[in-house]
C-alpha cells in the first residue's frame, strides 16, 4: 500500500529548511560575539575591582 502524501502547504520546502538553518546558525553567532564582547569588557580588573576608587 502505498502512503499518502500531505498537501504541499504541510511539507517543508527545502528554501523553508535553509532559512530556519540560516537564522539558528545567526541567532548561535551573534551569542557567541556577545559573550566575547562582554567578557572582553568585564574581564578588566578596573571594571570589576571591589577597592576601584570610582565605586567609592
Amino acid at each position: 500500500m502505498k502512503q499518502k502524501q500531505p498537501p504541499a502547504r504541510h511539507r517543508p520546502t527545502a528554501s523553508s529548511l535553509q532559512y530556519f538553518t540560516q537564522e539558528i546558525l545567526q541567532s548561535f553567532a551573534l551569542r557567541v560575539i556577545e559573550d566575547v564582547v562582554r567578557s572582553s569588557l568585564f574581564d578588566q580588573s578596573a571594571v570589576c575591582h571591589e577597592q576601584d576608587t570610582v565605586a567609592h
